[in-house]
């Protein structure tokens, strides 16, 4: 997780089936420490779920944090998860592969 003067606040860890992802350890992470997520920028290696299993939708969850902006690696190629990027869109989040979004990596 950015903030949005660049500096990194957390990183999210998937310890495992049936854990919290990534995006919600980092989430949970960064609430903890007393961050504001309004304005932050979500960097992950997969696009975030959107569908519930053993843990809830990523997407949702950062819809819910308010998180600005997420950048992935690659689409999920698991079709009962992928399409978080589109509901992050839907919901006024930015999403985009990491090919797409270069300039934060400068």
């Amino acid at each position: 997780m950015i903030a949005a003067d660049g500096t990194r606040l957390v990183t999210g860890y998937h310890r495992g089936a049936g854990t919290a992802h990534a995006e919600a350890d980092a989430i949970d992470q960064a609430k903890a420490a007393g961050h504001d997520l309004s304005g932050t920028t979500m960097v992950v290696t997969l696009e975030p779920c959107n569908h519930c299993g053993r843990t809830g939708p990523c997407a949702q969850a950062i819809i819910e944090a308010g998180v600005a902006d997420v950048i992935y690696a690659i689409d999920d190629p698991h079709d009962p998860a992928a399409g978080g990027a589109a509901t992050l869109r839907a919901a006024g989040s930015a999403s985009a592969p990491g090919s797409a979004r270069r300039q934060h990596w400068s």
